[in-house]
């Protein structure tokens, strides 16, 4: 990886950032005013699901999440209070989201302790985990990179040693989760 800082690892590095964002804190409207009623299509958008919906958009998306993570990790108890907000709505596949992000999250941390022991075994499995993450049904459905921008500005430069990229995206993206 060189020096340049900009350019599409970049771009999409800012742009997973944004997303997880969006998941997090505005996958969702406010429910002030609104005509819909809990998990109903709306005729001009997306299902809309309560907060008090989310316990079980939650379990849901674990229960359905065939994807293991790292030894010793559990998936988080309760719904994130990201999707707990009173007076709002959070649009079908916010709940997926999350939990394809605490994934990537579990294996990101997973990878750099064992950078810090180095340990390689560890390193390798995590890196092929992390590597999956463009293939998980919900990124498919909710992602774009053609390019592979994120695999080229995070995990190619992991596998060749250097962890910046991925210790910055941790820092960025997943700093609201408990591991």
């Amino acid at each position: 990886m060189s020096g340049n800082s900009s350019g599409p690892g970049l771009m999409l590095q800012l742009g997973l950032i944004a997303m997880v964002a969006c998941v997090t804190l505005s996958g969702c409207s406010s429910t002030a005013g609104s005509p819909t009623s809990k998990g109903e299509e709306v005729a001009s958008g997306p299902v809309l699901h309560e907060a008090s919906e989310m316990d079980e958009e939650v379990r849901n998306a674990i229960s359905a999440f065939t994807e293991p993570l790292p030894s010793g990790v559990d998936w988080f108890q309760g719904t994130p209070d990201s999707l707990k907000k009173a007076d709002t709505q959070y649009e079908e596949g916010v709940a997926e989201g999350e939990v394809a992000f605490y994934w990537l999250c579990a294996w990101e941390k997973s990878y750099l302790v064992a950078f810090e022991k180095s340990e390689d075994e560890g390193q390798i499995k995590s890196l092929n985990m992390i590597e999956k993450f463009p293939e998980l049904p919900w990124y498919k459905a909710h992602m774009q990179d053609p390019q592979k921008g994120w695999i080229k500005a995070v995990v190619t430069p992991a596998k060749l040693g250097d962890p910046s990229g991925l210790k910055k995206e941790f820092a960025s993206a997943c700093s609201h989760l408990s591991l």
